[in-house]
């Protein structure tokens, strides 16, 4: 069978001398950082990328595996993401950078496929917001009424938020009158939106299925940032073909060829400082990189902790980056199948099977280090990316919710155990729909907690960042610019919040302020 690779998939760092000298650095080359180093590329910014890892995309990237002549991908993060239909957000901001052309976007109809065995439902969610409000009202005709209103309320607070920053600018807009849902859920929990209108629990945990994708339940997750994911997969959801891979190489491509470089397999240990800003970096090895701009990717934790000498960090900033909580990690079983498991049962690109309606419980067992008998999510990728894998052929995945403080520090002989048994819990999940897919098993690889913070260095292998609850969303997160000059932040870690989009949205923002700053330092000189 052929290996042959698709076109995104052959990007690969040029092999070129590096300058020491940059107009822009960034530390790290999540979403974030790559998305920010493109837009300033395109605004004419010769930009250095340093990571870390062996391949570019922090969590959007993936790892390759071959067995008996087939290529098999295994996305790492992505499984779906929305405002990418023509005008929207998302594509205006991928248009601008120059990547829009450069990725496929493959629409989907159905967000997801929720399973609650216990309450014998079995449901495909659609995409178009009005299939999904006609779809519950048939499930749920004594909630019509509620279900109405959670809708407007999760259209409402996205629509309201930019007319609540503009509130803030002007004092004689009344910020309860510009944005009434916003304020009203600003330091709310999507638990509190329900309370206001929907009774039934089933009801309340299908129309909070999503919250493993923030890694927060409903009594704790912020309502706002709860609409601001929920909104943009219901005014159309995606998946790039290639997944989150696809999208990095894309921006390394446009980074390089606009004068930038890609430098991998390099970790930066010191953020450069002088007279009182930022100024570069230096290497684990003692390279040293030198630019005006210095963007990082890297976790608050480690940017104030670690990256900045501590004289260069104001007790305030300290005292908020360790006040902050840090997010949930995950357990993930990647595997590749003989079969196609859309013929098996495992049509949808992407299941919940649900073990309770009681999603705040689930997440305390989470929390206490447990994993037998959580909720999982199963995802078929072949029904979604025809290059993760030859025809007849599957790829599919099994992921949980985890705590990285159970997993990361264990002896090797309990770790080894332990991820055993949870391998073995996972793959338990796929033979619900596939009897026999201990047979049918060509390559398996597990991530957990500890796998995460390995590969992104995160605390505890957090894969959201900060902690998106009601105190600690969007506008409460730490801002793109920092304490020291010079120095701006970009990724899950900062403004917005996690997730593809969020940590997108933050580069965007972030090369917004960069290009802002350097144009009133011109006008300063002048």
């Amino acid at each position: 069978m052929s290996l042959t690779k698709p076109g995104w998939l052959l990007w690969r760092p040029k092999k070129q001398p590096l300058d020491r000298h940059w107009d822009v650095i960034t530390i790290g080359s999540g979403l974030g950082a790559l998305m920010a180093a493109a837009k300033l590329a395109k605004e004419g910014l010769r930009c250095l990328v340093i990571e870390q890892h062996y391949v570019a995309g922090g969590y959007a990237h993936h790892f390759p595996r071959k067995k008996q002549g087939a290529l098999y991908l295994f996305d790492v993060a992505l499984h779906q993401t929305g405002r990418l239909k023509a005008g929207q957000e998302m594509y205006e901001w991928f248009r601008d950078v120059g990547i829009i052309d450069r990725i496929e976007v493959v629409d989907n109809e159905i967000v997801y496929r929720a399973v609650y065995p216990e309450h014998g439902l079995d449901i495909c969610i659609p995409a178009d917001a009005d299939a999904y409000r006609a779809l519950l009202k048939r499930h749920f005709p004594a909630e019509s009424d509620g279900i109405d209103r959670f809708f407007e309320i999760m259209f409402a607070i996205p629509t309201e938020l930019p007319l609540l920053r503009k509130a803030g600018k002007d004092p004689s807009i009344n910020p309860f009158d510009a944005a009434p849902h916003a304020m009203r859920y600003m330091s709310g929990t999507l638990k509190d939106v329900f309370d206001d209108m929907v009774r039934d629990p089933l009801l309340r945990a299908l129309l909070a299925q999503l919250w493993s994708y923030l890694g927060l339940p409903p009594g704790e997750v912020s309502a706002i940032y709860f609409a601001l994911m929920w909104r943009s997969m219901h005014t159309g959801v995606h998946y790039i073909r290639g997944g989150g891979q696809a999208l990095s190489n894309a921006l390394c491509e446009v980074i390089e060829e606009r004068g930038g470089a890609v430098k991998l397999r390099t970790m930066v240990d010191k953020i450069i400082v002088r007279d009182g800003r930022a100024a570069g970096v230096r290497t684990a090895s003692g390279e040293e990189y030198f630019a005006d701009t210095v963007i990082s990717n890297a976790s608050t934790i480690a940017t104030f902790g670690h990256l900045l000498d501590p004289q260069h960090v104001p007790n305030s900033v300290r005292t908020q980056i360790g006040a902050l909580p840090v997010s949930t990690s995950i357990i993930q079983a990647y595997v590749a199948i003989s079969g196609d498991a859309a013929e098996m049962g495992l049509r949808e690109h992407e299941i919940f099977l649900n073990r309770t309606v009681d999603q705040d419980a689930e997440w305390k067992r989470v929390q206490a280090g447990e994993f037998r008998g959580l909720s999982c999510l199963l995802a078929n990728h072949g029904a979604v990316n025809r290059d993760a894998c030859p025809p007849g052929k599957s790829v599919l995945e099994a992921a949980i919710l985890a705590n990285g403080e159970f997993w990361i520090g264990l002896p090797k002989d309990e770790y080894d155990a332990k991820k055993a048994a949870v391998t073995e819990y996972l793959i338990d999940q796929i033979a619900s729909y596939i009897p026999d897919v201990r047979d049918r098993i060509e390559v398996i690889e597990v991530g957990t907690p500890k796998t995460m913070y390995e590969y992104s260095l995160n605390p505890n292998g957090a894969v959201y960042g900060h902690s998106c609850d009601a105190q600690n969303h969007t506008v409460f997160r730490p801002e793109q610019r920092t304490c020291v000059p010079g120095l701006y932040l970009a990724g899950a870690w900062t403004f917005p919040g996690a997730g593809f989009g969020g940590a997108l949205t933050s580069g965007y923002v972030c090369a917004g302020l960069v290009i802002k700053d350097r144009a009133a330092s011109i006008a300063a000189l002048a």
